[in-house]
């Protein structure tokens, strides 16, 4: 059966695998939905572990019921995809979730047992629970999410008096917002990306968007000492400090984005505000049936995060817009089932290529090779953290600015300065050259490498090939640091106007932007501390 494996870093590949046997004791499921989860976005941007099919949020009808003498053909049924013991004191207790074997077979988190992404799946069968006739497909494969974020507010005890602020405005974000509303005073959301703060307001899961990029004042927020509870869904240093930032002396703050590597943290002002961090992974089985009923009994809207559905062949197309921090979607299901699309999402790149060939002659001849570069586009790191997205808001307004040809970006202003100021001598190099490169050969390399002669108003040309890569980077500082891979030809062929080239600056002020900047006394305090 078709499937959808992770093939290398951002890139997904077809596959076929077999279906899973009966064995009497799983039960086979029909997979209608599967949702893409942050921790799936994490994979996608490593690149693996490769022949990984993802999805743990989904629902279904039963196939086999295995050993469940309670379910039958045809049953709808979503499931915790987790694998615990089932007899450590963890589970024994409720709480498969400290189980050290939860993850290890997990459905779509682990190679052996494939996910969502194919259209059968097998699930241990103390792990399937029964949805009702009246929940729809698209709401069975909600509850895994939902389930998260439920988690996340009830480890914390919020009063009506308390105002939360929520850091992420993913699926996990926006859910732990919705639960936490419906308790607390004041519900603010700071999110990086315009596009889905504003969501957090439209979709009414919290009362304020706030963006950590630009000044904030707490007193505007009307927390004059910070807020009571910070519930963190990044996971990146950035969003962790600015919760220890943003909470008040005493305050608690609950970590559920998940970080893969070390996250530097300035424990001081934890210590001196004698905070309380608490780690949020999954949820209970009690919190999965209670998120069943919820939607069941349409106590809560899940639909209103569903931005679309796509079949097997969207997925490429899915994942980049979930990662590509500045569309606004947040949830997108995968039908399998599906009739397949058009792979024109993917392809569209090469399609667009023959118009920038031409217009090679006119302008600069690598743009012809800048679409094959885009399916390659960096996304923000956010996805440090499930969904994560505060990094991500840098790096994507880069690729969302033409990140595919970066080495063009600073070539093409280089070429109009020249043109304005002496059209004379660009005439004599320029215009022998660029009617041969059409003429004899289709490739634009060559022709990019011949310019390199235009130094030739310079007395040695030698130094040309033995100087021009070190010397000619230094004048050069601002592409060096934005595309240090693809910037090495522009900047030593178009020395000169790249020095005087301003467009480079704005850019370092772009990534320079302080997450959180907060009017408070907090350093003062600190050094004044130290200093007596």
């Amino acid at each position: 059966m078709k499937a959808i494996a992770i093939e290398g870093v951002r890139k997904f590949k077809t596959v076929d695998i077999s279906e899973p046997a009966k064995d009497g004791e799983k039960v086979i499921i029909a997979v209608k939905k599967c949702g893409i989860c942050g921790s799936d976005l994490h994979y996608f941007q490593s690149g693996g572990p490769v022949d990984l099919v993802m999805g743990h949020e989904f629902s279904g009808e039963v196939i086999d019921p295995g050993d469940r003498t309670d379910l039958k053909a045809g049953d709808r049924v979503t499931a915790l995809p987790i694998s615990p013991c089932g007899v450590c004191e963890a589970c024994l207790c409720g709480n498969p979730q400290y189980c050290p074997h939860t993850w290890e077979k997990a459905v779509g988190l682990s190679v052996e047992n494939p996910g969502g992404l194919t259209s059968t799946i097998a699930v241990r069968s103390d792990m399937v629970y029964k949805i009702g006739d009246n929940m729809s497909f698209e709401e069975g494969a909600m509850v895994e999410p939902m389930a998260v974020g439920y988690h996340a507010v009830n480890l914390v005890d919020i009063k009506l008096s308390d105002d939360v602020l929520v850091i992420g405005g993913g699926i996990i974000g926006l859910s732990a917002a919705m639960f936490a509303k419906s308790q607390a005073h004041q519900v603010v959301l700071s999110e990086t990306n315009p596009e889905r703060g504003k969501q957090a307001e439209t979709l009414q899961v919290a009362d304020k968007w706030i963006n950590p990029t630009e000044e904030i004042s707490l007193e505007a927020l009307n927390v004059k000492e910070g807020f009571d509870v910070v519930i963190e869904c990044v996971g990146n240093d950035k969003a962790v400090n600015s919760a220890i930032n943003l909470v008040k002396p005493g305050g608690t703050i609950v970590l559920v984005g998940v970080a893969l590597d070390a996250v530097p943290v300035y424990t001081v002002q934890a210590v001196l505000k004698e905070l309380t961090l608490k780690g949020a992974i999954a949820y209970t089985k009690s919190e999965f049936v209670s998120c069943i009923d919820l939607i069941n009994n349409k106590d809560i809207d899940v639909t209103k995060f569903i931005d679309s559905t796509v079949s097997l062949d969207g997925v490429q197309n899915a994942y980049e817009r979930l990662t590509s921090g500045t569309d606004k979607a947040v949830k997108i299901l995968v039908d399998p089932n599906l009739a397949s699309e058009a792979p024109a999402e993917i392809p569209a790149p090469a399609e667009a290529t023959p118009a920038p060939v031409a217009e090679v002659p006119a302008t600069e001849e690598p743009k012809p090779e800048a679409p094959a570069v885009e399916p390659e586009k960096p996304s923000l790191e956010i996805q440090e953290g499930s969904i994560f997205d505060i990094v991500d808001t840098a790096e994507p307004a880069a690729v969302t600015n033409e990140a595919p040809a970066p080495a063009e970006m600073v070539a093409e202003p280089t070429i109009e300065q020249p043109a304005v100021e002496t059209p004379a001598p660009v005439e004599t190099v320029e215009a022998p050259k660029a009617p041969e490169a059409p003429a004899e050969q289709p490739t634009p390399v060559e022709t990019v490498e011949a310019p390199a002669v235009a130094p030739a108003p310079n007395p040695a040309p030698a130094p040309v090939e033995t100087v021009a890569t070190p010397e000619e980077a230094t004048p050069a500082p601002a592409p060096a640091e934005t595309t240090p891979a693809l910037a090495e030809p522009a900047a030593t062929e178009e020395k000169a106007p790249s020095a005087e080239t301003p467009a480079a600056e704005p850019e370092k002020k772009e990534e320079e932007k302080p997450e959180f900047i907060i009017k408070n006394n907090i350093e003062n305090d600190i050094i004044g501390i130290f200093d007596n």
